[in-house]
């Protein structure tokens, strides 16, 4: 998540202690409704300075971006598989040519010693 959509999560939330020993109830207010959503009794959704403080990490990809990154990687592999069956059919196609004219040769010399 980006710093802006925390904060803006940030001013819709409310938390509570109950006691010290108790942890922390977090929470939604909508239309003066309180919807608890987490009893947090090892203070765990807002972490202290002292324990690392807040983590803020990439929102998640959706569906397209997903399906974009799988295309690249196919993608990819395709193109080196491709790239890996055109060197290997030019090295065969090489080594053919040598067998035919060896053959062929062969055969040349076949007819001249008869």
């Amino acid at each position: 998540m980006g710093s802006d959509l925390l904060q803006q999560i940030e001013q819709d939330t409310l938390q509570f202690a109950i006691s010290k020993a108790s942890g922390r109830v977090h929470g939604f207010v909508i239309d003066n409704v309180f919807y608890i959503v987490w009893l947090d009794k090892e203070h765990n959704l807002y972490p202290m300075q002292r324990h690392g403080g807040l983590t803020y990490c990439d929102y998640p990809k959706d569906c397209y971006e997903c399906l974009e990154d799988k295309y690249n990687s196919l993608k990819n592999k395709y193109d080196e598989l491709s790239k890996e069956h055109e060197e290997l059919f030019n090295e065969y196609c090489h080594l053919l040519d040598e067998r035919v004219i060896h053959q062929l040769k062969f055969n040349m010399d076949m007819h001249k010693g008869s």
